[in-house]
């Protein structure tokens, strides 16, 4: 591919992920209040949240094989993110098609369940192709670049969601949301119907075809190809687990991460709405909070990944992550929510960001779509269990204890990570953390200073040959008199 071809690629994957990222984060972030509305439990919402996880998570790997196997990682890209956003158009007709409270939940959870299931056969062939397009060293500033843009696309989408919301009231105003969510997500289909498909560099499939077979005989052996494929193919995946140990822990330390992020995840929108007293259009607020934070973010994120390395940052913004269901349990009023989650969105920023280059760089390039499979997968047995457990420890016990859980939890998990994953980390001062701007300005004020005293110097009289002379008997004897802009003057004793 062309450098030009490779830009206009690169393009189109940004303008692709701002739509996705409005389509995905308007839907998404009123889910839970969704449920809420219809009346559904805590327990009730910790599924509606652990479904979707267990589903687009855990078949990450039988999406992953099928494109090593096909080989065509557009078409089932483009299968699986049209369709999964498309699928929130049951979102909109929930009302009419689920008129009762107690079904209208059931209907809930299985479309949501649904779409996650269909958008996350995109996952492994999305993630392939863009390691594929985008050169590694470039991939910090080109993804700090992206997120930005797609941050900034959610976070207008949530303002338009939040007003939405409150223009339609309930339950008119969530069908107006999820009717813009598929709106945007046909915009983004447009656009990445504009990526190429670049040449698959995968491995080729176990099990290849075989001549000679026909009739019953060709049948049998389709089927013994196909079990002895599957055999192959777990063995594969087994033998990961053995060959790659850095990679190996990383997916250990990321499960218990991701059990501790998700506990509280589905129960923030509710205790805002229920403990802390806010309107469920302020939310809207809450959430374009955390992306405007994001989007500040991202450019000083991906400097500093470049800089000190995917495992500093991860350890850097994951401290900050560790205490934010703290924050969130000392707000003594609902707009400090804004506060909460537009710090939640700076430190998720970078971890966010680091926490996939460093995928990209643990994974071989062979095997890429596998390994990231795997790694979804085992992210996603934790976002799967952390709402179950979440919801059903705050039906017994309330939500507070939910967030103490989870910031111990996430504590243990990102020590874990520093001790069991050993990737380069390069030096660091604290002089390093600060932002670009502020060492600009630092640079500046330096060398201003050192501009006046060249300036200085520049306008000391230069005394031609035989006059200084002269000045010098004339100047005897004056030592430490002033001179005409009151410095002394150096000279000898007179004699």
């Amino acid at each position: 591919m062309s450098p030009e071809a490779a830009r206009a690629a690169m393009r189109a994957s940004t303008l692709e992920g701002a739509f996705a990222s409005a389509s995905d984060n308007a839907g998404a972030s009123y889910v839970t209040l969704y449920g809420h509305s219809l009346g559904a439990t805590p327990a009730q919402i910790g599924l509606l949240a652990a479904l979707p996880n267990l589903l687009s998570n855990v078949l990450q790997v039988p999406w992953a094989l099928l494109t090593e196997r096909l080989g065509r990682r557009k078409q089932i890209m483009m299968l699986g993110a049209v369709g999964g956003r498309l699928l929130w158009l049951p979102l909109v007709l929930l009302p009419w098609i689920a008129p009762s409270p107690g079904v209208a939940v059931l209907v809930l959870m299985l479309a949501v369940s649904l779409r996650a299931a269909v958008a996350g056969m995109a996952t492994p062939a999305w993630t392939s192709l863009m390691a594929d397009l985008v050169p590694r060293q470039v991939r910090g500033v080109y993804f700090a670049n992206r997120n930005l843009l797609a941050n900034l696309a959610g976070l207008a989408a949530t303002l338009v969601a939040g007003f939405l919301v409150q223009l339609g009231g309930e339950p008119g105003g969530y069908q107006l949301v999820y009717a813009f969510a598929v709106a945007a997500g046909i915009a983004a289909g447009i656009y990445m119907a504009q990526m190429p498909d670049l040449p698959w560099q995968g491995a080729p499939a176990a099990g290849g075809e075989t001549r000679g077979e026909s009739g019953t005989d060709q049948g049998a052996g389709s089927a013994r190809r196909t079990t002895r494929a599957a055999r192959n193919r777990w063995q594969t995946l087994a033998a990961v687990f053995r060959q790659e140990p850095v990679f190996t822990r990383y997916c250990y330390t990321a499960f218990l991460w991701t059990l501790a992020v998700n506990l509280p995840a589905p129960l923030f929108a509710v205790y805002f709405v229920r403990d802390l007293g806010g309107p469920e259009a302020m939310w809207g607020l809450v959430t374009a909070a955390n992306f405007l934070c994001t989007v500040l973010a991202q450019r000083y994120w991906g400097f500093l990944s470049q800089r000190l390395g995917e495992k500093r940052i991860m350890l850097l913004s994951g401290a900050g992550a560790s205490v934010l269901p703290l924050l969130w349990l000392g707000l003594p009023a609902p707009a400090l929510a804004i506060v909460a989650n537009g710090v939640g969105g700076f430190v998720w920023a970078g971890y966010n960001l680091a926490s996939f280059n460093l995928l990209l760089a643990l994974a071989p390039p062979v095997r890429r779509t596998t390994y990231v499979a795997i790694y979804n997968t085992t992210i996603g047995l934790g976002a799967t269990a952390g709402p179950l457990l979440g919801g059903y420890i705050a039906d017994a016990a309330g939500i507070p204890l939910v967030f103490v859980l989870s910031t111990a939890c996430r504590a243990v998990g990102l020590w874990l990570f520093g001790r069991a994953v050993d990737t380069p980390m390069p030096p660091m001062t604290a002089s390093d953390l600060l932002p670009l701007w502020i060492k600009w300005w630092r640079q500046l004020g330096t060398r201003a200073v050192l501009a006046r005293l060249r300036l200085s110097l520049r306008r000391r009289p230069r005394h031609r040959r035989g006059v200084g002379t002269r000045m010098n008997a004339r100047t005897r004897g004056e030592a430490g008199r002033p001179d005409d802009q009151g410095r002394p003057v150096s000279g000898g004793p007179a004699g």
